[in-house]
């Protein structure tokens, strides 16, 4: 009887350690070995609203600043990360304009806290799972370097949203494109990204480094300071002569048989270009009666 009951509380004993022991450690994709560091643009409806400076250490140290101006107001929101020898992200703090948040890994889950509020949460981890920063797009480049270019095809990522949730992420290569920024031909990768319904466009380096982000239903995009000439929408189409020369306008006053005159825009090659000249290139637009200030011409032609 004393050596059953004690086969009994072996197996309980026993089965508490299977349970315990198979709950292990979600691991996410390090953030060490990824290091950059500079600014970022918010432009939203051709204006800019938002300014974000960034660096990410070979350690995986984050920290993020990012500033918000719209209707004369100004909100700036922080973001720093701690990652352990590994570069596996350990803890956050997240400062925002009316709450602070502080973030914790365990073993399965992430607890945070909002502080002012004094409550607390927490999410389910996922294995493998890339961070996702609302206000940077730095952690779009760990997706990239993680992307099996051998394979292609739509490929999902787990990401977490900081602090509360996770998605499922759908990225796609699209190509290769040759773009012009600054004088220099810069060779980038372009991806397609689907999160939560809506498609992001991303340009990223060999290095795998964010230069532009595009949401096309929001208007929006985040770019990389210095590579602004991104944001011009490059329309190839063979049926269309290449712009050879800077385009000159005048508007002129034609009289119409009633005596009314109506503006015309008329665009012309400029002085400064001889064979523009010599081939006697003119664009005209159809008089209107109408303020002409309002229309636009691309600045080559």
């Amino acid at each position: 009887m004393k050596q059953k009951t004690l086969l009994i509380l072996f197996l309980i004993l026993f089965s508490w350690f299977l349970l315990f022991s198979s709950e292990e450690e979600v691991k996410p994709l390090p953030i060490s070995g990824f290091e950059d560091s500079g600014a970022f643009k918010l432009i939203v409806q051709d204006s800019e609203i938002g300014w974000i400076e960034f660096r990410l250490t070979p350690e995986g140290q984050y920290k993020r600043k990012f500033i918000l101006s719209m209707a004369g107001q100004k909100a700036e929101y922080n973001m720093e990360i701690s990652s352990n020898a590994a570069g596996e992200w350990e803890s956050m703090e997240i400062i925002l304009p009316t709450e602070s948040v502080t973030v914790k890994r365990l073993a399965v889950k992430a607890e945070y806290h909002l502080e002012k509020k004094g409550e607390a949460y927490s999410v389910d981890l996922k294995d493998k799972h890339i961070l996702y920063d609302n206000y940077g797009p730095v952690f779009e480049g760990l997706m990239l370097k993680a992307y099996d270019m051998e394979k292609k095809g739509i490929q999902k990522f787990s990401r977490y949203l900081v602090p509360s949730r996770f998605e499922d992420v759908e990225l796609e290569f699209k190509g290769q494109e040759i773009r012009r920024v600054n004088d220099k031909d810069w060779n980038l990768n372009r991806f397609d990204m689907n999160l939560i319904g809506i498609e992001v466009q991303i340009w990223g380096d060999q290095q795998h480094k964010i230069l532009l982000m595009n949401v096309p239903v929001q208007h929006a995009a985040f770019v990389r300071e210095g590579f602004e000439d991104l944001l011009e929408v490059s329309i190839e189409d063979p049926l269309l002569s290449k712009p050879r020369f800077e385009v000159a306008k005048k508007t002129v006053m034609i009289p119409m048989r009633d005596g009314v005159k109506l503006s015309t825009d008329l665009y012309f090659p400029k002085a400064e270009a001889p064979k523009a000249a010599e081939e006697g290139c003119l664009l005209y637009t159809s008089p209107s009666p109408r303020d002409r200030t309002r229309s636009r011409m691309p600045s080559s032609a």
